[in-house]
């Protein structure tokens, strides 16, 4: 069950032919901007400028046909789908440097970086003059958040539907409503979330942006990327564009499986789940708690004696970090430290099972919380007492609670071990554990900025990038490889 044979990684990379292939043609897109925006430029200039993006394209082809003539037997099972899903950002986030690479906007560390907060829909970046950034590979940026996004939400209910826990962290309450066929279903998803950022770029356009902001916006928004093609959303000082950025950032946060369900006109599908009732409630508190610790304060940026602007200010960071899309209005590195904290904790949890977003899931929040209650009665009822703890009218087995309560745990404890690496880099505590935090939960929120970060050593930068990676396959997978180099080394 727990080993890895030559036929299960036969399988995965199987399972693998049909991503890279759907990845090649994505590659393409980009090269609509790169005609655009060429103006008057020689053909030759821009037919170089495009073989950025169809030298990977062609590489993930190439990949992808190798991978169909695989002769693999067996049908894909939890650990196949583990697998994949690790190989999938790893071989992505790897020749997705190439366009930054051939371009020569970044070098290769900062062009790995770049690319794997990308595809997994991190948004921290190593790009310090948007303004001069070609318009193209901007697009790009835009197009791998809303990629990446969308393989998230794909290969969480792939999991999800072979019974894993891995992937979303709890079996949905909704399965059972929605269609029985994986492909169905996801292809019925798909059409919501291209849907949204269909909307969500004509909205930000009436909001004030150009097509092309509005249209990279509403991608990265949804997916919970982050990527922008200003410096900051401060860039356009507009109110109505934070609120669309909002809502999108809630929709990215809620669960695909919700959405599908109100579209199918489950109206109630939203009030009744226990996961975004605590969602909800989550944002409400810490909005008023952040609120306060920063009302009267010298926080540049906001109006701390406007009540109006510190709440909407609060809010907006707070979806952004909840959401984990990371996106800021201001420097959130001047904030007061219990507002780091709680926005640490935001992240640590992040949104909804079955969403764009990261974190361990509200779900197993939910489930840690409501075991406190059930601890208390095992406790003081008698031992001949049937006790049950319920999530949404399903019964929570003990052996899931372990499993909620193990990867909770495992996962702080994996970011507090690259925490310490980045102590090691002369970083303070709070600075290394807000930065690995936020790359674990792919979220791209970030309190170390300017200089400094630009400045980052290349260590520094390869374990964050590292944290993206695990954070985005959520370490069992990772778990699952290196478990299995380490047997094979010990029985040699």
């Amino acid at each position: 069950m727990f080993y890895i044979r030559k036929d299960d990684l036969m399988i995965s990379l199987r399972e693998l032919a049909g991503i890279m292939r759907a990845t090649s043609l994505i590659m393409l897109m980009p090269i609509l901007a790169t005609f655009y925006y060429a103006g008057s430029r020689e053909p030759l200039s821009i037919l170089q400028d495009a073989l950025a993006f169809i030298a990977p394209s062609l590489l993930l082809h190439i990949l992808s046909h190798l991978f169909k003539r695989i002769k693999a037997v067996g049908e894909s099972k939890t650990k196949h789908i583990m697998l994949t899903v690790a190989l999938t950002w790893l071989i992505i986030g790897i020749i997705g440097t190439v366009p930054f690479l051939m371009r020569g906007i970044l070098n290769p560390v900062d062009s790995l970086f770049e690319s794997m907060s990308g595809w997994t829909t991190t948004g921290y970046s190593m790009i310090r003059d948007f303004e001069n950034t070609p318009k193209d590979i901007l697009l790009y940026r835009g197009i791998s958040q809303g990629a990446g996004g969308l393989g998230i939400i794909s290969l969480g209910i792939m999991v999800l539907f072979y019974g894993g826990k891995t992937g979303v962290g709890y079996v949905d309450m909704g399965v059972h409503k929605i269609k029985s066929g994986i492909r169905s279903t996801i292809s019925e998803i798909w059409k919501i979330y291209l849907f949204y950022i269909f909307i969500g770029a004509i909205l930000l356009y009436l909001a004030g942006m150009t097509p092309f902001d509005a249209i990279n916006h509403s991608m990265t928004a949804l997916a919970t990327g982050g990527f922008s093609t200003h410096s900051s959303i401060g860039y356009f000082n507009s109110f109505w564009v934070e609120l669309v950025l909002v809502l999108l950032m809630l929709a990215g946060g809620t669960s695909f499986l919700l959405h599908y369900r109100i579209f199918n006109k489950d109206w109630k599908a939203l009030l009744n789940s226990m996961e975004a009732k605590f969602m909800y409630a989550l944002i409400i508190i810490a909005t008023i708690i952040i609120s306060i610790s920063i009302y009267g304060k010298n926080i540049p940026g906001v109006n701390t004696h406007s009540i109006k602007d510190v709440v909407w200010k609060t809010i907006f960071h707070i979806v952004a970090g909840m959401s984990t899309a990371g996106f800021n209005t201001i420097d959130f590195g001047r904030w007061p430290e219990i507002a780091q904290s709680i926005l640490m904790l935001l992240m640590y949890v992040g949104s909804m099972a079955g969403s764009t977003s990261g974190g361990i899931r509200v779900i197993r929040f939910v489930i840690m919380a409501k075991s406190i209650s059930y601890g208390l009665k095992k406790l003081v009822l008698p031992k001949t007492a049937i006790l049950r703890m319920k999530v949404d009218d399903r019964i929570v087995e003990e052996r899931e609670l372990i499993d909620v309560i193990g990867y909770s745990v495992l996962y702080f404890l994996t970011a507090f071990v690259g925490a310490m690496l980045m102590m090691f880099l002369g970083y303070t505590a709070v600075q290394s554990l807000f930065t690995i935090l936020s790359a674990m939960a792919n979220d791209g929120l970030g309190i170390v900025s300017g200089t400094i970060w630009y400045n980052m050593p290349w260590q520094g930068k390869m374990v964050t990038t590292f944290f993206m990676w695990i954070g985005r396959i959520e370490i069992y997978p990772l778990l699952l490889i290196i478990k299995n180099l380490i047997d094979k080394t010990h029985y040699k």
